[in-house]
């Protein structure tokens, strides 16, 4: 069987990147090797069936994240009956704008994946390799084409959702929440610490 954590080595019979032991690098008898890189955020998405249905979502969110304010993004998909594309929005939460700090992700993040979820189709050949590239850069970070393609084709004219990126435990009081009202469960996709550390790097 091949191993959970093939680039992990951790004692005598476990397998690691080159396949066997015998050919690990040699580590000094008590080192103690780095261990699997932890799931810390999720990155979920709320489909209702209204375009208005995720606005009124929101303030669940909002009610949440009062008590627990560490959110590093949400966002809004409204997309109206016989429109071509969606609207979307960044959301601001209450705790974030009273101690005069914004959400950790802005605007460039939302725009990125969203164009790449809902533009890029209408825009069809003409981005050509580009938009391997951003899909790419996005998988890099924990999003890949799995989650786009789930929320592509469920997120449609007559329809919104309600974006959120949380750490996990914040998510699933969201999922919690949700379910308590009858709601679907979400599309999600994790994000491990290094990802989100590249988000806030570049996106923050």
């Amino acid at each position: 069987m091949p191993p959970d954590d093939p680039g992990r080595l951790s004692g005598p019979g476990d397998h690691h990147r080159y396949g066997v032991l015998e050919h690990a690098p040699a580590y000094p008898r008590g080192v103690l090797l780095p261990g699997p890189t932890t799931v810390t955020s999720t990155l979920a998405a709320w489909r209702f069936a209204s375009a208005d249905g995720a606005s009124g979502a929101a303030g669940l969110l909002e009610a949440i994240a009062h008590d627990d304010p560490v959110v590093l993004g949400s966002a809004l998909v409204e997309w109206a009956p016989g429109d071509r594309r969606p609207t979307t929005r960044r959301l601001a939460l209450g705790r974030a704008r009273a101690d005069g700090r914004g959400e950790g992700l802005g605007d460039g993040f939302w725009g990125l994946l969203f164009g790449i979820v809902f533009f890029v189709p209408l825009l069809g050949a003409a981005m050509g390799a580009t938009t391997g590239a951003l899909t790419d850069a996005l998988a890099d970070v924990g999003i890949d084409d799995h989650f786009i393609n789930r929320v592509r084709d469920s997120v449609i004219p007559g329809t919104s959702a309600l974006f959120v990126l949380a750490p996990s435990e914040v998510v699933e009081r969201l999922r919690a929440a949700s379910r308590d009202r009858g709601r679907a469960a979400p599309i999600t996709t994790d994000i491990d610490d290094e990802q989100a550390a590249a988000l806030r790097s570049v996106f923050g």
